[in-house]
């Protein structure tokens, strides 16, 4: 990107690609689908799963999904019995 002059229109294409790419998978992570993070679930990635869903329940407190989702990781992990 250094050969890119100020007024190139391809090279300031690529740029804004690029942040918009990087803040797309901002939000993505932040924003996860419930079938994504039961997928991470099933896969036993549970510190990931106990992060996504505590920022479910925050964006959505009364969610059925993400308190179901939330409930079957912290069995899952034994930090809840049952």
């Amino acid at each position: 990107m250094s050969n890119c002059r100020p007024l190139n229109v391809a090279c300031t294409v690529l740029r804004w690609g690029l942040v918009v790419g990087f803040w797309a998978g901002v939000a993505t992570l932040h924003g996860a689908e419930v079938g994504e993070v039961k997928r991470e679930l099933a896969a036993g990635n549970y510190p990931l799963v106990l992060e996504q869903t505590q920022a479910g329940l925050r964006e959505s407190p009364g969610n059925s999904d993400w308190q179901a989702l939330r409930v079957e990781v912290l069995l899952a992990t034994g930090l809840v019995k049952e």
